[in-house]
């Protein structure tokens, strides 16, 4: 029961870091209707079978459920844990595995022993009304420490990582590279034969990137200057250097902006990307 909470505690855990992330079809498709639609031969015959790809299950991580075990001693102590050996080694070796991974989007079926062990996964169950079924399970960051990025968010980890780790200054309070976004997350089938990818890992799908607290694109209502609180900004930056670019971006911010200032703010090639409701999520 208690690693059955992820869905949920995910709602939670990105409503804080201010994000929402998923994949979708370049048209959505009313609940009743199949994600794909396959021709199969079948004894000299064709068949059209109707698809529908579904939730399954959660698997947490050894070191997530370490966390989850003891969480109310832990809360109190988050920095004071990462800064232990073994947390500071595994936080090290999952960044290092999660940036190479961001390098590249919707690769073949690629779950290595590197890092295996650390991160969690959430299990998608593809059925077919011909009674095919097909279970892909595929990785994502397990929930430890403050969620954002384990080598930033505490004070005086700079003198302990690898130098090719650090943040610059800039960054550091608002890195999140640590969450791993579906499409350059490993994934394997069962059975192994073939290559099927999960639903959110197909090419033709379309990304989107809901910024629930939004701010200033910058952070602040300044025009040139980066503030603290930078959001869909670090997100637009950080992946279109390494793999990706958003097809949508919305917004939502519950303080009022100043229209003129918010769309100023803003890169020329997001200005018909992007869209801002100066409503909070919890309004509508």
């Amino acid at each position: 029961m208690k690693h059955s909470i992820r869905v949920i505690s995910c709602v939670c855990i990105f409503v804080c870091i201010t994000y929402i992330w998923y994949i979708t079809n370049q048209h959505a498709l009313p609940v009743d209707q199949p994600t794909c639609i396959w021709s199969v031969s079948l004894f000299n015959q064709t068949v059209i079978e109707e698809c529908h790809w579904k939730f399954d299950h959660y698997v947490a991580s050894g070191w997530e459920r370490f966390w989850y075990d003891n969480i109310d001693a832990l809360q109190k102590n988050v920095c004071v844990t990462l800064s232990k050996a073994d947390q500071m080694s595994k936080s090290i070796r999952l960044i290092e595995r999660i940036t190479i991974l961001q390098q590249s989007i919707f690769n073949k079926s690629s779950i290595s022993k590197e890092a295996n062990e650390l991160f969690s996964q959430m299990f998608y169950r593809l059925e077919c009304s011909s009674g095919r079924s097909l279970l892909v399970a595929q990785q994502i960051e397990p929930l430890v420490g403050l969620l954002r990025d384990p080598l930033t968010i505490c004070p005086g980890f700079n003198q302990t990582i690898p130098l090719h780790l650090i943040q610059n200054e800039e960054d550091d309070m608002q890195s999140k590279r640590f969450i791993l976004l579906a499409p350059s997350a490993p994934y394997i089938n069962f059975p192994p034969t073939g290559s099927q990818p999960p639903w959110i890992s197909e090419k033709h799908r379309r990304k989107y990137l809901f910024d629930i607290g939004s701010s200033y694109f910058n952070g602040n209502s300044a025009l040139n200057k980066r503030g603290s609180a930078i959001s869909a900004r670090w997100f637009y930056e950080y992946f279109r250097k390494n793999s990706l670019q958003f097809d949508r971006i919305i917004a939502f911010e519950d303080s009022e902006l100043l229209p003129k200032t918010a769309w100023q703010q803003l890169p020329d090639d997001l200005v018909t990307v992007y869209t801002l409701i100066n409503v909070a999520v919890i309004r509508l």
